[in-house]
């Protein structure tokens, strides 16, 4: 019986968690920083070598 109403404080928490300031890169990864000089994400696994298998 309880399990809906506990089910649903956690989505309410959730929500309220999401949209906290400040609260938009909970990882703490900058995403930025991994960016070429010409703003071009760069890869940490190149994506042909995948492809190739090497």
């Amino acid at each position: 019986m309880a399990l809906p109403i506990v089910l649903l404080a956690l989505v309410v928490l959730h929500i309220l968690a999401l949209h906290e300031v400040g609260s938009n890169n909970p990882d703490g990864v900058e995403i930025k920083k991994n960016k070429g000089p010409d703003g071009v994400p760069l890869d940490g696994i190149k994506f042909p070598s995948l492809l190739l298998g090497a």
